[in-house]
């Protein structure tokens, strides 16, 4: 006899080794993960992906443009996981205004970024966010990093 209880365990047992499986294809070369798969869905969906060469720019390898909507486009490239998955890599990528002026200190919701001019190289992570004890932080946390399977 089976119960219920048991079932319901295997099932969850089976459904984190599957999502397991999926995101060490995902694990970067900073060892990070990207654990929402249809976030990175969602992302490719609304996106309009091209490689350089179309965008009327010599072709480099391991490039490519992506096209936000009411924003601008954005230079992304592919990077290598440690497994020796290859993936496309969007690091920095404005969302927000920072709080700046009478806002600094106010709190409310953070207001879109808006939109820019030409191509933006978001190819390299600049700064981390404020960590404890690390000189090489700065308090600029309004950018999105976006990691997804080519």
């Amino acid at each position: 006899m089976t119960y219920a209880s048991e079932t319901r365990s295997d099932t969850t047992t089976t459904q984190r080794l599957l999502e397991t499986a999926e995101m060490r294809e995902l694990r970067g070369i900073t060892g990070n993960t990207l654990r929402d798969r249809n976030r990175s869905q969602d992302i490719k969906r609304q996106c309009n992906v091209f490689s350089s060469s179309e965008a009327g720019e010599p072709a480099e390898q391991d490039e490519l443009i992506v096209e936000l909507e009411n924003l601008g486009n954005i230079r992304g490239h592919i990077l290598q996981s440690a497994e020796g998955k290859n993936f496309y890599a969007f690091q920095d990528i404005p969302y927000a205004e920072p709080p700046i002026g009478p806002n600094r200190f106010r709190v409310q919701p953070p207001k879109p970024h808006g939109a820019w001019e030409g191509v933006l190289n978001v190819t390299e992570n600049k700064k981390t966010c404020v960590q404890v004890n690390d000189p090489n932080s700065v308090e600029d946390c309004l950018v999105l990093n976006v990691y997804t399977p080519v």
